[in-house]
């Protein structure tokens, strides 16, 4: 499994391109060009001084890294540790690239629930 994950983290280094712009994919752009997949997430509409806006953006974040990943979707088990290890390192480093403390903790504790069920 680590072999897969070591794979496919180099792979599926996908970035979720953070910014205060909007919410649109550059995904057919980056298949053209070979780049990884990368999808842009606005938030300037959302307030990170409060937990509503912080949840708001996760989430805009979660789904963003659910489409880029859907390359890896499918039915063998292969395909769900691929997509698991997409998901994990997009939504890590769009968390990341915001630089939010709030939503770095939102981040640590939605892991914590994730690997305890």
């Amino acid at each position: 499994m680590s072999k897969v994950i070591e794979k496919y983290a180099l792979a599926a280094v996908v970035f979720c391109v953070v910014s205060s712009g909007s919410f649109g994919s550059s995904a057919l752009a980056a298949e053209r060009t070979g780049e990884a997949p990368s999808i842009n997430v606005g938030y300037a509409d959302l307030d990170l001084n409060t937990a509503d806006g912080v949840e708001a953006l996760y989430a805009r974040l979660r789904t963003a890294a659910r489409r880029v990943c859907s390359q890896h979707e499918g039915r063998a088990l292969i395909n769900a540790f691929e997509w698991q290890a997409c998901y994990d390192q997009a939504l890590s480093t769009a968390v990341s690239k915001v630089k939010s403390e709030s939503l770095s903790a939102l981040h640590r504790v939605a892991n914590t629930r994730q690997r305890l069920s």
